[in-house]
């Protein structure tokens, strides 16, 4: 039987367009099948089944998450996850999936302090890094997105990826193991992927968008403020394509 990997889509998400290109260009030679699923398909429990590789859960505005899903969703999710699926949260699905979430605490009109009871792993994800990569706070401006180098934990090597107001992961809390680190101006080095074993499954948070390259931003710059990027952050994002590539194909070995 034909196995599927499920995209979050519903109201609060952003384009998933990218995400789905990608995933559907990795697994074309295989037999597998790339669909969405919306928020009563999860609480109706009539998609998460043993056929089901991943559940991708994109970024967005978690809040809004929340209030499509509650409580019986984030159960089913809970449940798909210990029975030995994958929750692959990207940016405001990685904020989901944490105990505890603050957002642009500085900022008043952007502040968000909060639980949404998903709590697939034990750990406060806070953002944004705007302060340390010197852009400007999140926002749907250009001006809030930079493609940045992390740090493979494992092999020391650097990839990219662009930053759009996704989290970083407590280390006080540390219910995870670091797959890759933000490495800062400051030198200091914080948690922007990682993965936890969930019962039989395993929960994979992204603070960055691993699925995003020139192609796929220019696609949805009609939601970036309605102009296209700057012509420096695209000549970056062209620039560091492999090293992305390297990152998006390590991660996608962690579907089986």
């Amino acid at each position: 039987m034909k196995k599927t990997i499920l995209i979050y889509n519903d109201f609060g998400v952003f384009d998933i367009r990218p995400l789905k290109k990608e995933l559907q260009s990795y697994f074309s030679k295989t037999n597998v099948s790339i669909d969405t699923i919306n928020s009563s398909e999860i609480i109706n429990n009539s998609k998460l089944n043993n056929e089901t590789l991943a559940l991708f859960v994109p970024g967005g505005m978690a809040n809004e998450y929340f209030k499509k899903l509650g409580t019986k969703g984030n159960i089913n999710i809970s449940n798909y996850v210990k029975n030995g699926g994958i929750y692959f949260g990207i940016c405001g699905g990685a904020y989901y999936a944490c105990q505890k979430v603050e957002f642009e605490t500085d900022i008043p009109e952007l502040k968000i302090n909060t639980e949404y009871k998903l709590d697939l792993i034990n750990t406060l994800a806070k953002g944004t890094l705007y302060k340390e990569f010197n852009i400007h706070p999140y926002s749907a401006s250009p001006k809030s997105t930079i493609i940045i180098d992390i740090e493979d934990k494992a092999t020391k090597t650097s990839q990219s990826a662009v930053y759009h107001g996704g989290p970083f992961f407590d280390l006080s809390r540390k219910d995870y193991k670091v797959i890759a680190n933000y490495k800062l101006n400051s030198g200091k080095k914080l948690p922007a992927i990682i993965q936890k074993q969930y019962g039989k499954g395993q929960v994979i948070l992204s603070g960055v968008h691993f699925e995003y390259n020139l192609e796929n931003l220019e696609t949805i710059k009609a939601n970036i403020n309605k102009t296209s990027l700057s012509l420096q952050l695209q000549k970056e994002i062209k620039a560091k394509e492999n090293k992305r590539q390297t990152l998006f194909y390590k991660l996608m070995q962690k579907i089986r």
